[in-house]
């Protein structure tokens, strides 16, 4: 069964529904993207990396993780991968970090 991704649009959306000391960051881009500009906290784990799946196993199942690429796509990509690896708390940044920087 597949739940909904919650959608963060904002920095405030973020700090209200997302635990930043609990949750996991995951920058989906691949390192070169990453190492331009990131997200505080985030990890990189580039979706088109061969381990991508196998990064992922030992994580929990209910762990919120926050997902997110420059614009969006990948993310989609990611959150159907994970779903159907049994993850249901799933967040993606709306339309990506590019959309997404400096709005509050």
């Amino acid at each position: 069964m597949l739940v909904e991704v919650k959608d963060i649009k904002s920095d405030s959306e973020l700090k209200e529904q997302f635990d930043l000391k609990k949750g996991l960051i995951v920058d989906l881009r691949n390192r070169e993207r990453f190492d331009l500009h990131h997200l505080k906290n985030a990890i990189n784990i580039d979706l088109m990396s061969e381990h991508f799946i196998e990064l992922f196993t030992d994580i929990s199942k209910d762990k919120k993780i926050l997902l997110y690429c420059d614009d969006g796509n990948r993310s989609k990509i990611a959150i159907r991968v994970l779903q159907e690896m049994g993850y249901n708390n799933l967040f993606s940044l709306h339309n990506g970090i590019n959309a997404w920087e400096g709005k509050s």
